[in-house]
């Protein structure tokens, strides 16, 4: 067995087989741009997207 622990290809691979709908950094990115353009209409940094499910579903661009 390796000492570095899982491998990269582990987690998601867990996640999937749970049926647990994750993001990656490009989902991370494409959510912060999404946060950011709701707030710009009403001159602030961003609007948070509060519920998980929307969270993921944008990040996921489902």
């Amino acid at each position: 067995m390796a000492s570095g622990g899982p491998s990269e290809e582990a987690i998601p691979a867990l996640l999937a087989e749970r049926g647990v709908k994750w993001t990656d950094l490009e989902g991370w990115h494409r959510l912060d741009e999404h946060e950011i353009a709701l707030g710009a209409p009403e001159e602030r940094a961003r609007i948070k997207v509060v519920p998980r499910e929307e969270m993921v579903r944008i990040s996921r661009a489902e």
